[in-house]
């Protein structure tokens, strides 16, 4: 009888054995899964933060080349104003001087260049450039239709803070004025080209107005 206890108590230690395996390999089972969620997400809020990070830190960069970007226009402005500008600019007159400076510093330093024009004076036309969102570039700046722009007076030329504007438009031939006011006529640019062989000064400019390519 005694025997028989014993046999049966090894027996029932023997079968219990693979129950409690299973549970074990079931508890590390879902532990380990736990952790790999655990770690998917904590991975995901890192690369979202990391991205935002990214981001912003692009902008801050972007507002950066802005604000040098004017700076080097400031610098062209002025070469230009030593090298005779002025007198150029007078030659053909103020408006196709406005599409000759507008397209030279659209192409020259990629910016998003508008024409704007005079008020009351409508003829009185200058060139604007948006001013950066963090407005640390040390020039004076005048808002149209709740943007602040840099006013470019392309008789002088320079950025002004003095100009009398009226409205904005993005390129010389969507003015209210008719094109030929704004448009580089061949004598025009005759009188373009013997004043960049005198002074030695590249204007990149373009007749666009008459559907001819641009000089590049």
């Amino acid at each position: 009888m005694r025997r028989f206890e014993i046999g049966r108590s090894m027996a029932t230690r023997v079968t219990g054995k693979p129950d409690g395996l299973v549970i074990d390999i079931v508890f590390i089972a879902v532990t380990i899964i736990i952790t790999i969620i655990i770690s998917i997400f904590l991975q995901g809020n890192f690369v979202t933060g990391a991205q935002s990070d990214q981001i912003q830190q692009i902008s801050v960069q972007d507002e950066a080349v802005k604000k040098n970007i004017m700076e080097n226009i400031s610098g062209g402005l002025n070469n230009l104003s030593l090298k005779g500008w002025t007198e150029l600019a007078e030659h053909i007159g103020r408006q196709r001087a406005t599409t000759l400076l507008w397209y030279h510093l659209k192409v020259t330093y990629d910016v998003d260049a508008k024409i704007v024009s005079g008020s009351p004076k409508e003829l009185d036309t200058a060139i604007a450039i948006k001013e950066p969102s963090w407005r640390e570039a040390p020039f004076p700046a005048v808002t149209i239709k709740g943007a602040r722009y840099y006013i470019i007076d392309p008789m002088a030329p320079a950025i002004v803070n003095n100009f009398k504007y009226g409205d904005i438009f993005d390129d010389p031939g969507k003015t209210y004025l008719p094109y030929n006011y704004f448009r580089l006529f061949p004598e025009d640019i005759d009188a373009v080209n013997q004043w960049m062989n005198e002074t030695g000064v590249t204007i990149r400019y373009t007749d666009f107005l008459d559907k001819r390519s641009p000089k590049i």
